[in-house]
């Protein structure tokens, strides 16, 4: 397999949104892909916002114009 690349990454991405939606298990899997495209750019400006309703946080590169959110499910029984 390949090594990850993060600027290739970004580049394919440029202008892009990419949204997670889940739980804990894909909290993780979000703030991975952040800390890895964050080490590929580490001097990049990056936006950080939590939403009105704290369930969605977005990150954005503002290099690359490539934004990231994560939208917490939460089950309610």
């Amino acid at each position: 397999m390949p090594r990850f690349d993060g600027k290739e990454f970004m580049r394919r991405y440029r202008g892009k949104k990419i949204m997670y939606i889940g739980d804990s298990l894909s909290l993780n899997n979000f703030e991975s892909l952040l800390c890895l495209l964050h080490s590929s750019l580490p001097k990049s400006k990056s936006k950080f916002k939590q939403h009105i309703n704290k369930q969605t946080v977005s990150v954005t590169f503002q290099c690359m114009e490539l934004k990231i959110l994560f939208h917490q499910i939460t089950c309610r029984h």
